[in-house]
């Protein structure tokens, strides 16, 4: 088995239904199987505290199987992605816990234009997949099978784990596991696509006030006039009010194409942009009336993405050729408000 695992890190600085279908729908995910495990962990252990300097609370992992699972070499290390077999493609997420209160979570995953389908029987709903957890030691398996429509070749999925009890702050970051689904035999056979979406749009850039050579993205908060919005104490704020009017985001000092998502926990997307963001310059994008109004109404997100889809294929391709050149295929997900 081959896997990919991810953590969740509260820090605070980044290191990182229905049987219908929409004509522009070109995959769902139906949840197969829900296997529980109560007791015991598979991914935690003991010695991650010593090892790794922390003991996650939860850790997740996608796994593939033959004959779902193809990769290629990036940096000499091999970058996995789920093949498409007899028109199939299957897929598991398991949740692992280790934790003193009972856990929730809220599972969407986006496709790089919209949400896409989760089908599972008892929840009936397509937007999400919500989680509960017990305390303690548990781990969850949910078996995955991809229905494909439209003659489908290519996607890229973004697996959004909203945590309920993350806090509303842009210093809060974490990171969605991103999967690419393919036909192709070689994920650099897909043709390049994509591009015409993300526009060079001057409104909203501006020159950087500062470098930023740490690799993850900066977020701030910005009054009407565009002014870094800070509290009487001078100091940043973090989470969504009233007077916050735009949001700034200084990316690494490289090219990037990237998507930014306002999206609440429902599922409701109130803007979406696709950038193409220079090196030398801050977006700066106005953030919805709909959250803007409505503050305290609902838990609110922005999900940034660097180099998505066909982009991020393009990307490996450079890399490949060149390792000198970063990989930034990442994403980047934080809550902006919390319903009250």
């Amino acid at each position: 088995m081959k896997s990919t695992r991810f953590y969740v890190l509260l820090i605070l600085v980044l290191l990182v239904s229905c049987n219908t279908t929409s004509n522009d729908e070109e995959l769902r995910i139906n949840i197969q199987n829900k296997d529980m495990h109560q007791g015991k962990n598979i991914f935690i252990k003991e010695t991650d505290e010593k090892e790794m300097g922390f003991k996650p609370e939860y850790s997740i992992q996608i796994s593939l199987e033959d004959p779902y699972s193809s990769e290629i070499q990036l940096f000499n290390e091999p970058l996995e992605y789920l093949n498409i077999n007899n028109k199939e493609a299957k897929f598991d997420m398991t949740f692992d816990v280790d934790s003193s209160r009972e856990k929730e979570f809220r599972i969407m995953v986006w496709n790089g234009e919209h949400l896409t389908s989760i089908n599972d029987t008892e929840q009936r709903t397509e937007k999400y997949f919500d989680i509960k957890m017990p305390k303690g030691k548990n781990y969850l398996v949910l078996n995955n099978e991809l229905d494909l429509f439209n003659n489908f070749q290519f996607s890229e999925l973004a697996i959004l784990i909203h945590d309920s009890d993350l806090p509303a702050d842009l210093d809060v970051v974490v990171s969605p596991i991103r999967m690419y689904v393919s036909e192709k035999d070689s994920l650099t056979d897909v043709i390049d696509g994509d591009n015409d979406k993300y526009q060079e749009d001057k409104l909203l850039l501006q020159d950087k006030t500062e470098h930023n050579d740490s690799g993850a993205p900066v977020f701030t908060f910005l009054d009407k006039d565009k002014n870094v919005l800070k509290n009487d104490d001078e100091k940043l704020i973090k989470y969504l009010t009233k007077d916050a009017s735009y949001l700034s985001i200084n990316q690494a000092d490289y090219d990037i194409k990237e998507s930014i998502i306002f999206y609440d926990i429902e599922g409701n997307i109130y803007e979406s942009y696709f950038i193409e963001h220079p090196s030398d310059k801050e977006v700066i994008v106005p953030i919805p009336n709909e959250m803007r109004n409505n503050i305290g109404k609902t838990d609110y997100y922005v999900l940034l993405n660097n180099n998505f889809g066909h982009t991020g294929v393009e990307e490996i391709k450079k890399v490949i050729k060149n390792e000198d050149i970063p990989y930034l295929n990442y994403s980047f997900l934080i809550k902006l408000g919390e319903k009250r």
